[in-house]
């Protein structure tokens, strides 16, 4: 069992690779306008270049939208173990990418 927290995952996300995935969607512009639209902390604007804000209501769709793919490279990766059988027998890569479950919550 992995339970992993991805460090820095929001103020880190790249915009242009999270936008590059969401396409020609009709909300693109909107998005890019609320990722670039920047803070204001203590008195000062600060330009957004990379991450969003983690208390944001779309962060949680943003994040798993940037995430996307994940699932599919730890299958990969699955399939790369060294996993054995009680009688010590390497076991199928299908099996070990069944043995793998993949939960995403965000707290």
């Amino acid at each position: 069992m992995l339970d992993a927290d991805i460090s820095k995952c929001f103020d880190r996300i790249n915009h242009d690779v999270l936008l590059g995935k969401i396409g020609h969607s009709p909300y693109r512009r909107l998005i890019k306008q609320w990722l670039k639209s920047g803070v204001v902390y203590k008195n000062h604007f600060l330009e957004t270049m990379e991450g969003m804000p983690q208390s944001g209501v779309i962060s949680p769709l943003l994040a798993n939208i940037a995430l996307h793919g994940m699932e599919e490279r730890l299958m990969e990766f699955a399939k790369t173990l060294d996993m054995k059988n009680n009688h010590g027998r390497q076991i199928g890569w299908q099996a070990k990418v069944r043995s793998l479950t993949l939960v995403r919550y965000e707290s």
